[in-house]
């Protein structure tokens, strides 16, 4: 790899996106479909200063993160947040932080289209079934 520029924790310089236009990047990597829509409530929360946030929290100090993932050209970003979603949840729960199976649910989640798109909604939904 050419020349590589840090700054913190992010990384510049010549890699996969390096030969595509503006417009081929947008086209493969930043594609959004509309999910399905569901009616969840959403719990009335209020802030109090012993509920304040601090000023700097990285869920990588804790280890309830697994590492980055490339999906590299299949339209699956769905599949991959909602695993990394389950993993994380999992960890926090109090269980060890395992990497779980992005293909498996690419492959299985069948109200879902693959690498051709999907729904991070169908997606759990198709979890909850399976589980």
């Amino acid at each position: 790899m050419g020349f590589v520029h840090s700054a913190g924790d992010a990384f510049y310089g010549i890699n996969q996106f390096s030969d595509l236009s503006a417009e081929e990047f947008s086209y493969v990597y930043l594609k959004s479909y509309p999910a399905m829509k569901d009616n969840y409530i959403v719990p009335n929360k209020t802030f109090s200063k012993e509920n304040d946030l601090p000023l700097r929290f990285d869920w990588r100090d804790k280890n309830l993160v697994t590492s980055v993932k490339n999906q590299r050209d299949c339209g699956a970003c769905w599949a991959f947040s909602i695993v990394d979603t389950v993993e994380s949840a999992y960890a926090i729960k109090g269980h060890p932080l395992m990497d779980l199976s992005v293909q498996q649910v690419i492959d299985c989640s069948y109200m879902d289209n693959g690498c051709n798109g999907g729904s991070t909604l169908s997606a759990l939904k198709w979890l909850y079934q399976v589980v």
